[in-house]
């Protein structure tokens, strides 16, 4: 998807990270056991890198699993799409867990800058203090 709309020099690294999530779905799928360790890996990278990027990619997962679920014909077994659902879930919150330790810092830096919005704005404190 990336490759098409020409972003590989920006979001490289985003794009060898999703290739991974859906490595880490394709073994969920197949009740291989190496998802256990892939899924919050790629998800904990994916948020490191650029928290905003893990929308792109949980667009890319959704629309990748729904095909997967019609090619397997789960759809006929809503309890194993629950059961793959919960359980990727929950890894993937583990993954952005793991993440949040080393990205909150970061975050908290964005919103409290000068160029930030709302009541984080602290442009108009700097403009008043005297040099």
């Amino acid at each position: 998807m990336w490759l098409l709309l020409g972003w590989t020099a920006t979001l490289g690294d985003v794009l060898m990270y999703s290739i991974l999530m859906l490595i880490g779905i394709e073994f969920l799928l197949k009740n291989n056991r190496f998802y256990i360790i892939i899924i919050p890996i790629a998800s904990f990278l994916i948020v490191f890198g650029q928290p905003v990027n893990m929308v792109l990619v949980a667009e890319l997962v959704i629309v990748y699993t729904i095909f997967r679920f019609f090619n397997l014909g789960y759809f006929d077994n809503k309890k194993e799409i629950i059961k793959s659902v919960a359980i990727y879930s929950g890894l993937v919150a583990l993954g952005i867990g793991m993440a949040a330790l080393m990205v909150y810092a970061h975050l908290d830096l964005m919103t409290n800058s000068p160029r930030g919005s709302g009541e984080f704005n602290f442009a108009n404190d700097l403009i008043n203090q005297p040099p």
